[in-house]
This record gives C-alpha cells, structure tokens and sequence, in this order.
C-alpha cells in the first residue's frame, strides 16, 4: 500500500485585548524578616495607588517574588577571604490586567511613578482566552494538509485514497506580545497624568499537522 504524508500548517493574526501591567520593585535589607515587611508594604501602597484609578484591590497579583542572601567577600584579620552576609536582595514584581486602555494606562503609570519604592515598570499585551483559537488553527491546519496532498498527487498522477493517519502534538497556546519597558525617571516629569498612545500590533499563532493518505 502506498501512502503520502503532509503536513498542513496554519497561522492566525489575533487581536489584543488585554494590557499586562507589570511593576517591579527591588530593594535590600540587612534582615530577612525586613525584606518580608518591606514587601508588605509595597504591595500595601500598590493597592492604595491603583484604587485611585479605580482597580480594586483583587486585580492586583504577585508575579514573583525572589529573595536571595547578599555576601561579599573581604579579607579577616589575619588576611584570609571570608565570605561576609551583607543583607537580603529582593525582587517584587506585581501586576494589574486591564483591557486595552490607553487612558486608564496612563492613569495607573503615573499613580504607580509616584510611589515611595519607585518600581521598573513594563507592559504586555495579551489575548484572553488564547484556547479558543486552537480549533480555528487545526481546521486550517488540516485544510492546508488536503490542498497540498491533492497538489502532489496531481502533479505524480495518482488519486488519494482514505485518511490513514492524523498526527497532532497538542501544544498550550501562548498569545502575548513583546515587553514594552517603560522609563520611570521620565514619567516622574509629568504633571498629574501620562499622555500615552499604544496602539498594540497584532499577535501570530501558529499549529501544525501531519495528515497520512492512501493513494491509488
């Protein structure tokens, strides 16, 4: 029996529809149990700023949260390197989910430039619900597949028989665009608001599939 295999891929351009708002904030302290109160408190003033834009409370989540011992090494008194405990570094990052909002945006960037432990701050967009687009993918995929069977077998003068394989790899989808990162020092020069315009490209997703025929 002889066979032919193609694989068929499809590619959709998908539209934004959610802003990812990312603050980090970095620090050091000499004890450990500091470092936890420190972000306590971060997290406590990035509540209290973001109300102001009307963002409750629940919207805002920890991204991560690392926290690592800072040494360095010096020499004691009899002159041998010894590694010394300097304190707890820390990295605070938290983030807010909107849709696409360029005032709004605006808003929480210049609430957020204002804060006591001036945070880096980024945005990402996003596709909510990205799975939905998974069935659109493979029927493409899969019409894609048949196009160019029946093109190959044309072209070598054959017919195509029945479907003997589908092979699929399932694969989450991830749709999110590149990180925009945004200066603090100049957002710090605005007066009571941030003039920003984003207007988000579109996001590519991609599949594929290997489809298995009979020909005659």
């Amino acid at each position: 029996m002889r066979t032919i295999r193609v694989t068929g891929k499809a590619i959709l351009e998908v539209k934004p529809n959610q802003t990812q708002i990312i603050l980090q904030m970095k620090g050091i302290e000499k004890e450990y149990i500091d470092v936890i109160k420190h972000t306590a408190n971060d997290l406590d003033l990035v509540k209290k700023s973001l109300k102001k834009c009307g963002i409750d409370s629940d919207k805002i989540s920890t991204k991560y949260l690392d926290i690592y011992e800072k040494t360095e090494y010096r020499k004691d008194d009899n002159g041998y390197a010894r590694e010394y405990h300097i304190g707890f570094s820390y990295s605070h990052a938290l983030s807010v989910i909107i849709g696409i909002d360029n005032k709004l945006l605006g808003k929480i960037l210049y609430e957020a430039s204002k804060l006591e432990n001036t945070p880096s701050i980024s945005i990402e967009y996003k596709v909510e619900n990205p799975e939905k687009y998974k069935s659109e993918l493979i029927d493409l995929a899969v019409k894609d597949a048949k196009r160019k069977a029946e093109v190959m077998a044309k072209a070598s003068e054959v017919n195509l028989g029945k479907i003997m394989n589908i092979s699929y790899s399932y694969s989450k989808i991830i749709l999110h665009s590149n990180n925009y990162d945004l200066s603090v020092p100049k957002l710090l020069n605005c007066e009571n608001s941030i003039d920003i315009d984003i207007n988000p490209e579109k996001i590519n997703v991609t599949d594929s599939i290997s489809v298995v025929w009979e020909i005659e």
